[in-house]
């Protein structure tokens, strides 16, 4: 799975909640499916249909559950503004890096990452 759709399978199993999961497999040039563009009209992945309504983007679906079930929300305002951050900053600075080094990577295979600017371990 290369998408942030990881994040919400992620997030309903540490709230143990039930699921279907369902593949919207794109083609060779990365075309999202039409049976993605009847579920979401922009044809957006993850797309979640839930309590009626069908949220896509994966940090509004998360705030929704995490609103719906009640957990997992810190409550200090400390907590918050840090819970916050890391949720916004997976879709915005920490994407960003992913794909200026996806853009400048050179090469395939098992250590291409480790080639990826902006990915090196440091030592």
């Amino acid at each position: 799975m290369h998408s942030r759709s990881l994040r919400v399978l992620w997030l309903l199993e540490e709230l143990g909640l039930e699921y279907e999961l369902v593949r919207y497999e794109r083609d060779a040039s990365f075309r999202t499916p039409p049976s993605l563009e009847k579920a979401h009209p922009l044809g957006r992945a993850p797309v979640v249909e839930v309590d009626g309504l069908v949220l896509a983007e994966s940090g509004a679906i998360l705030d929704h559950f995490v609103d719906r079930e009640r957990r997992l929300r810190p409550t200090s305002p400390e907590g918050l503004r840090e819970y916050r951050f890391f949720l916004h900053y997976a879709e915005g600075s920490s994407l960003g890096c992913k794909q200026h080094a996806d853009t400048v990577t050179h090469g395939s295979g098992p250590d291409t990452a480790r080639r990826s600017i902006g990915l090196r371990r440091r030592r």
